[in-house]
């Protein structure tokens, strides 16, 4: 500010402060006006130990970092909202529990993960920039990305330099041996030298750039990696590397392992621990280089109007990995809700803004920087209140120090905690007071009872919020949800494999083979949960392509159609309507042939309840019949698809709206054989096949067809990537929608999502789906590697999917659905112990709501899999099922 615009704000300011020193009778500090906005600076670090800090009464020389909390504010009860970088993270940037992330960043992710920070969870960056601050990242992303050309321009940093993953090599910038991951601005390049010292180079280089014009506030965080442990190729080992354990991940031998330069190492020679000298080493390159970042703001004249946080993004090990980090005698460490876990250093200094040396023991959290910073910035009116967790503490850094009544929450894996005041709950049940036992080492539950419960309903008001928010579901592992078949497998060309039924009953009815080649058929009572169960054909393969498709008659009646893997065709039917406890004599229906696989039965009431049944056929050719009499009939089979040669076989997924149209896509053939592999799409009405485009195919006389005659949904041909199918629905134009799989790598799956928009197919990526489901030995051949996790529309409704995904090394359950033009998703399960797959969504009435059920546990292959199904019920969960 120069003149008289700064002699008038100077006249306001002291205005201000006289009428409050006026008007309040006791004395506090009070922030100055300024038309100037302050620069911010984030020193967001990684794993760092509560006790590390000489200034938290560490062993470690920690000069410059000492420097921030003797200008500034140091905090001892400043808390992360997770105990893990991804989570923390997303915290810090967005101001929100992690729960409430919509693609389930509530675990660190790792280079298989598929979660990513939507764009539409605008973050501090984003708001910043809005108020015209240029904005820059330097160093750790570790948020996922959902394209590999992203430059976090969405997210809003106008600048990006460092890595997208988690823990890198400190001097190869690789993720082990699978690749390097270093960029500036989207672009991969390779840049010699220590990543703190890089980190550092470049956001010296953007501070000292003032070709921005010295009235543009900036914005940096660097998220520096140090001290975390890198991932090393144990191939390429550099001086001064300390490896904390070695293993395998994704076939590759990775070292997690703690690495300094040398002049470091040296420094801290003295230190007769090997893991804590090069913790130590490290730590001390890391403050050095903070100091460097101090004095450039110094040199650039800037550092008096910066705002300058300092915060550990959780604990650090101070027990696993031989104990190198020191978390100040808390209990726990990182990935614990325990204060080891979640209480970290953490200070900010503000030379023009806030007095310096103070020690704050105020409860804080890093889910508060987004709003304390909205208040100091002025984008308040930018931010979404409801949406929002944290709050602002600026009243605290100007002297207020009265404790917020609001409770801090945690839920991470099984641990959950919930601190309100002076005490905290942990995982339910232990209760203790930190302002006299912040080790917690004294469970005082059976001397407070009536604390524990008022902080159990604290706790349960907290999560019945995030449930009253549609964009926040409460996450549970797999194991949490109620089984319904206890050894069940089923393939995803059989349908369909549920269906919903309401006669004197309002049931689910569902089919599976279990691991002794049993085909079976359950009900369960939508009101009772009962579940009942009867065995169709005892031991016929033990094979999950044998699962049966189910079809409801109109007087109730059940037909259960199923195959052998390329072999016989039956059927039978239920003696009572809506009733599966008694069945009339299984019939082998000669359709011929010797290799009938899945079943895909339809009726259509405008046909005169005529039903058609789609199976594969002999020599793999996608053949069908129909029945005028309920099924005790059948029209002699005729060839739908023509099969080109005996490996090129064609799969089919059949789709009916029930009156006068069924839905088909279709594929080249199998994936390991179509390296191409495309997808097409057909209907029939009245007799006649039909492009989507509506143009007329053939006739029923004219069969069977070509592929060649039908148009594409997606050209693989054309791309160059195989493909394979899932679901087909009408959505509420009845236009045709389209779920498939396509396979850049065997490795990298993706769900892709297309809809017929009257003219064309517009086809939309919905997320990567991870790797293979088959678990198999590490010497073992993976016989299926195009296996997904599974995708599945929502018949009801079609903007809505349900899918698995790999998430943290397992198959995880997510439901996306489509909203004006973007795409929301809500993790069903989440840090399951077993594998979650083969989602299938039963098509319910108007109103009802939705029912899933899939498959958990381990599965090798299609002859081989110890699995069970589950139902998107949570265990004990009076209430019908829901998401």
């Amino acid at each position: 500010m120069h003149g008289k615009k700064w002699w008038k704000a100077y006249i306001q300011g002291c205005i201000a402060i006289a009428a409050a020193l006026t008007i309040t009778p006791m004395v506090m500090e009070v922030q100055a006006q300024y038309t100037a906005k302050p620069n911010i600076v984030i020193l967001c670090v990684d794993d760092l130990g509560y006790g590390d800090l000489s200034c938290y009464g560490g062993d470690i020389p920690t000069p410059n970092i000492d420097r921030i909390a003797k200008q500034g504010i140091r905090f001892t009860d400043f808390y992360v909202a997770a105990p893990a970088c991804t989570p923390s993270r997303y915290s810090m940037l967005t101001g929100r529990y992690p729960q409430r992330s919509m693609h389930g960043l509530t675990r660190a992710l790792m280079p298989v993960d598929t979660q990513y920070l939507d764009t539409s969870e605008k973050t501090l960056a984003y708001y910043l920039q809005a108020q015209g601050y240029h904005t820059a990242l330097f160093g750790k992303w570790h948020l996922g990305v959902n394209d590999s050309t992203h430059t976090l321009k969405a997210h809003g940093f106008n600048e990006f330099v460092g890595f997208m993953g988690g823990c890198v090599d400190y001097f190869t910038h690789g993720y082990g041996p699978m690749g390097h991951d270093w960029s500036v601005n989207g672009e991969q390049r390779r840049e010699e030298g220590y990543a703190t010292d890089l980190i550092t180079d470049h956001a010296i280089g953007f501070i000292a750039d003032r070709d921005r014009g010295q009235s543009q506030p900036f914005m940096v965080l660097l998220a520096y990696n140090a001290p975390h442990y890198g991932k090393t190729d144990p191939n390429h080992i550099v001086p001064h590397t300390i490896a904390l354990s070695h293993g395998k991940y994704q076939g590759y031998s990775v070292i997690n392992s703690l690495q300094a330069p040398q002049s470091y190492a040296q420094k801290a020679a003295a230190i007769e621990d090997p893991y804590r000298r090069v913790y130590a080493a490290m730590i001390m390159n890391l403050d050095d280089n903070i100091g460097r970042v101090l004095d450039e703001l110094e040199k650039q004249a800037a550092l008096q109007n910066t705002m300058i946080w300092f915060m550990s993004d959780n604990g650090g090990y101070s027990e696993s990995f031989f104990g190198h980090a020191d978390n100040g005698g808390l209990r726990g460490e990182k990935g614990t809700v325990w204060e080891g876990g979640i209480r970290v250093p953490a200070m900010v200094m503000w030379i023009e803004g806030i007095s310096g040396g103070k020690v704050v023991d105020v409860p804080a959290c890093n889910i508060d920087l987004l709003p304390t910073l909205a208040k100091v910035t002025g984008f308040q009116e930018l931010v979404e209140p409801e949406y929002i967790d944290g709050i602002t503490i600026s009243n605290v850094l100007h002297g207020n120090l009265e404790t917020p009544e609001r409770p801090l929450y945690w839920r991470y894996r099984k641990q959950t905690a919930l601190r309100q005041g002076d005490w905290k709950l942990v995982n339910g049940k232990e209760l203790y007071n930190l302002r006299s036992d912040r080790a917690e080492t004294s469970d005082m539950a059976a001397v407070y009872p009536e604390k524990v419960i008022e902080l159990q309903a604290r706790f349960k008001q907290t999560e019945n919020q995030f449930r009253q928010d549609s964009m926040v579901h409460i996450q549970h592992a797999a194991e949490d949800y109620q089984i319904v078949a206890d050894d069940a497998a089923w393939c995803w060309f059989s349908d369909p494999r549920a269906v919903y039924y309401k006669g004197s009953r309002e049931q689910i009815f569902y089919g599976y083979i279990n691991s002794k080649g049993d085909v079976v058929i359950c009900a369960r009572d939508l009101s009772t949960k009962a579940v009942e169960t009867f065995v169709l054909h005892e031991r016929l393969q033990v094979d999950d392509h044998n699962v049966p498709a189910i079809l409801i008659l109109p007087d109730g009646h059940l037909l259960a159609f199923y195959t052998e893997h390329n072999g016989r065709f039956f059927m039978r039917k239920s003696k009572k309507p809506g009733d599966i406890s008694a069945w009339h004599e299984e019939r082998v229906i000669p359709f011929g042939g010797s290799r009938n696989t899945y079943a895909h039965p339809v009726m259509l009431s405008g046909e005169e309840n005529r039903i058609y049944v789609f199976w594969r056929g002999s020599d793999w050719q996608q053949t069908f019949a129909f029945s005028d009499d309920g099924g005790e009939t059948w029209s002699w089979p005729q060839v739908l698809l023509v099969s080109e040669g005996t490996r090129n076989r064609p799969y089919l997924k059949v789709s009916s709206d029930g009156h006068g149209r069924i839905d088909f896509i279709f594929t080249d053939g199998h994936p390991s054989v179509e390296p191409t592999n495309s997808v097409y799409h057909m209907y029939y009405e009245q007799g006649i096949f039909y492009q989507t485009d509506g143009s007329r195919i053939s006739d029923v006389a004219q069969l069977p067809l070509s592929r060649e005659a039908v148009g594409k949904v997606y050209d693989g041909r054309a791309s160059g990537i195989r493909s394979w199918i899932a679901d087909i629905a009408l959505n509420s134009q009845r236009n045709p929608v389209v779920c498939y799989m396509r396979y850049p790598k065997d490795t990298d799956h993706r769900y892709h999502y297309a809809w017929w928009d009257g003219k064309q197919w517009v086809d939309e990526e919905i997320c990567k789906a991870g790797g293979w489901i088959p678990r198999v030995a590490p010497s073992e051949r993976v016989k299926e590697p195009h296996y997904s996790g599974g995708i599945v529309l929502d018949h009801s409704n079609a903007n809505h999917v349900y899918l698995s995904r790999e998430v943290g090394g397992r198959f995880e359950i997510a439901h996306f659905w489509r909203q004006n033009t973007q795409w929301h998703s809500s993790p069903l399960t989440m840090g399951s112990l077993i594998d979650s797959v083969r989602p299938y969504a039963v098509k319910m009435p108007t109103g009802k709501p939705p029912v899933l059920l899939w498959m958990t546990g381990h599965y090798s292959h299609y002859t081989e899999f110890n699995t069970e199904l589950r139902i998107n019920a949570v265990k004990g969960d009076k209430e019908e099922e829901q998401e």
